[in-house]
This record gives C-alpha cells, sequence and structure tokens, in this order.
C-alpha cells in the first residue's frame, strides 16, 4: 500500500513538472510572438510612412518646377511649398525616431530567440529523466553516426569480440570527426525538372567511396544518413533554430520517431502529461 502511495506521489510530481515546464515554455514563445508582431505592424508602418514621403517629395518637386508669372499663384505656390517641406521634415523626423525604435524592437526580437533556443535545449537535457518508457517521443541527435552500423561491421570482420568492439569505437569516432568537419561538404548541386535547384549527397566523393569499398554498404549509409540530417538541418528555417550553421556539431533535438519529424516542445511536453496522466 505504501509503495502504491509513493509510485502516486512520484507520478503526480513528475506531471507537476511537465506542466511547468510546458506553462513556461509557452509564455517565453508568447513573447517572442508578441515581439514579433509588433516589429511587423511597425515595419508596415514605416514602409506606409516612405510611400507617403515619396508621394510629398514628387509633389513638391513638380510645384518646383511650375512656373506662374501671376503673383497671387505664385505666393499661393510659395505657402503650399512650404506647407509641403515642413511636413517632409516632420515626417522625415519621425521616421528616423521609428527606425531607432524599430532597430531596438530588432535586438529585443533576436535577444527574445535566443532566450527561447536556451530555455529549449534547458528543456531537452531535462527531458529525459520523463522519457522512460516512452517511444513515441525521444531525444534525437541530428548529425551522430550510428555505432550500431559499425559494431555490426566490425562484429562479421573480427572473431575476437573484445577487438571488434574496440575497432568499432575507433572507426565510429573516425567518421563522425570526418562528419563534423566544416571543410568536407561532399554534395553536389542538381536541377529537379529544371525548376528548382537542390543538394544532394555526391556519391563519387573519394572519401564516401573510400568507405563503401572499406567497410560496405551499412557503414556507407550510416555516414550519408548523419551527414544529410545535418545538412539539412542546417538549411532549415526553423523559427526556433538559431544554432549557427557554420559550426557543424550534433545537435540534440526533441524526436518524433513514429512521424520521424523534429517535434516541438509544446507537443512533446503535452503527450508525456497526458501519458502520465493515464498511468495513474
Amino acid at each position: 500500500m505504501e509503495s502504491l502511495i509513493l509510485a502516486s506521489e512520484k507520478q503526480m510530481k513528475a506531471r507537476s513538472d511537465v506542466l511547468s515546464l510546458l506553462e513556461k515554455h509557452q509564455m517565453e514563445k508568447k513573447a517572442v510572438s508578441d515581439a514579433l508582431l509588433k516589429l511587423e505592424k511597425e515595419m508596415e508602418n514605416e514602409q506606409k510612412l516612405k510611400l507617403e514621403i515619396a508621394e510629398l517629395e514628387e509633389q513638391l518637386k513638380v510645384l518646383k518646377c511650375v512656373n506662374l508669372e501671376e503673383a497671387d499663384h505664385e505666393n499661393k505656390r510659395k505657402i503650399e511649398i512650404e506647407e509641403i517641406e515642413e511636413k517632409l521634415e516632420d515626417m522625415i523626423f519621425y521616421m528616423s525616431v521609428k527606425d531607432d525604435e524599430n532597430q531596438a524592437l530588432k535586438k529585443k526580437v533576436q535577444e527574445a530567440k535566443i532566450e527561447l533556443e536556451d530555455a529549449r535545449q534547458q528543456i531537452i537535457k531535462e527531458l529525459p529523466q520523463f522519457l522512460k518508457g516512452v517511444t513515441k517521443i525521444q531525444i534525437k541527435k541530428i548529425g551522430e553516426v550510428s555505432a550500431r552500423s559499425f559494431k555490426k561491421v566490425c562484429m562479421n570482420r573480427y572473431k575476437n569480440n573484445k577487438k571488434a568492439s574496440s575497432e568499432s569505437v575507433k572507426l565510429c569516432a573516425k567518421w563522425q570527426k570526418e562528419i563534423l568537419d566544416s571543410t568536407w561538404h561532399p554534395f553536389k548541386i542538381v536541377d529537379v525538372e529544371g525548376k528548382e535547384i537542390q543538394e544532394e549527397i555526391d556519391e563519387n566523393d573519394p572519401k564516401l567511396l573510400s568507405l563503401k569499398n572499406d567497410l560496405g554498404e551499412e557503414a556507407y549509409v550510416a555516414v550519408v544518413t548523419a551527414l544529410k540530417e545535418l545538412h539539412e538541418y542546417h538549411n532549415s528555417d526553423d523559427a526556433e533554430n538559431t544554432h549557427n550553421s557554420s559550426e557543424k556539431q550534433v545537435i540534440p533535438e526533441i524526436w518524433d520517431s513514429e512521424n520521424g519529424r523534429r517535434a516541438i516542445v509544446t507537443e512533446a511536453l503535452k503527450y508525456i502529461s497526458n501519458r502520465v496522466i493515464k498511468m495513474r
């Protein structure tokens, strides 16, 4: 009876922790979303202001080019020119002020995005404690080569299990280093039906050819898979992805294994929270 109570208390605490993480993340996402909406609105207003300024400048140019001899008309034109020039001056000053504000807002949005990504990475670190027995949501390391593939190759190659294990670790480390080498880019540019241009693995790359010849298809597929994952990740336009694309590194990500895609934090936390409820 006591063990059941303890188990129930642990489940309740786990759910409470998950919900706290979820609430915190949603608040941070809202802060970024609100800042982005405000920036978009301000940028739209700035564009309208620029158009109005351009129209006034055109009116001013036309007025200055008109040659009127009558004094009354000339005086009216001068007054109109002065009014437009004064209005232009005010609008240009206002736009410079708004430009400074927008620059500050852009900086704030970028800082908020960085904070959100930092929070996401912190959640990724804490998430594994809630993932025991979970198969749908996992932590996947993008760009990490499959150690199992190299172990299988070495087990077939060496009779001694200890030797096979030792060699597989060395080979795995060697090819992981190659994958993260920023000077190695085994991709080629291809046309898709003459409309789109994209990059795909260059099967004639010397290193990949050597890998395939030396270690076989399974090791080759493992390395190519890791290369493609990392390449696609760094070239994605995901709003939450703030990793520096110039630095190749293995990146832990929340992964929806059932659908083979990156899972958002909210989705993962809700899934885990609901699972905890069902276990009670």
